[in-house]
């Protein structure tokens, strides 16, 4: 199986400051009319309550990274960034994505609005029937085609299977390609860092981008009712 290669149709973008963030999103997203864009983040350690270091944003041209230490805050974003994460017109899609969504919260007090977890779209579009059928023996997961995605759906991730549907797995059940986790850099990684090494970036890059050609994998996936979940401060 060949590597998901996220520089083959995408440029990584990497804005250096406040007005650079600004203008990569009008540029990129707003000006494009972008309804779909693939969203993750990350911080310094997956086993402890850091702040949010990096927000990647993916369109089908380009994967965005917007790194904290390069604003003005760490508990302020970019104005035209915010307002892309605050519109819920724009669908923002991830594997996981709801503990990103929480952490922005959390840390910038921004609720991002119209966001979906791929592993719940990709359960309801019944895409894997026959793994459900094999491992999802003992969860029971009744959903109709016009029943709306619910934010306790999404809380269902927290159950047995919800794991095994991983970025990793849906990029080679869907996309038929290869990504690996290297837990060297999503773990051990310096994403509070002025400067990312190249591998870093692309691995960052790769997160979002396969998120969102995920989604447009999905054939059916424009249909589905969308999440819009605000949490409460």
């Amino acid at each position: 199986m060949n590597l998901y290669d996220v520089e083959e149709n995408r440029a990584i973008i990497i804005p250096r400051d406040v007005t650079e963030a600004n203008s990569a999103v009008k540029n990129y997203i707003i000006d494009k009319d972008s309804p779909v864009i693939g969203l993750d983040c990350e911080w310094k350690s997956r086993f402890a309550s850091c702040p949010v270091a990096l927000i990647q944003i993916a369109t089908e041209e380009q994967s965005i990274l917007f790194q904290i230490c390069r604003f003005e805050s760490k508990h302020r974003l970019p104005k035209l960034l915010s307002s892309i994460l605050l519109d819920e017109r724009i669908t923002k899609v991830g594997v996981g994505i709801e503990e990103d969504v929480r952490r922005i919260l959390l840390q910038f007090q921004i609720p991002v609005r119209g966001w979906l977890d791929l592993r719940c779209l990709a359960v309801r579009k019944d895409f894997f029937s026959l793994f459900l059928v094999q491992q999802f023996q003992n969860f029971e997961l009744k959903l109709s085609q016009d029943a709306p995605l619910t934010d306790s759906i999404l809380k269902g991730r927290r159950s047995s299977f919800m794991p095994k549907l991983g970025l990793e797995k849906l990029v080679a059940d869907i996309l038929h390609r290869s990504l690996p986790k290297l837990f060297n850099i999503q773990v051990l990684g310096n994403w509070e860092a002025f400067e990312l090494s190249q591998d870093m970036k692309i691995y960052a890059a790769a997160d979002a981008a396969a998120s969102l050609d995920i989604f447009l994998g999905l054939d059916e996936a424009r249909h589905c009712t969308l999440v819009n979940t605000n949490y409460n401060l």
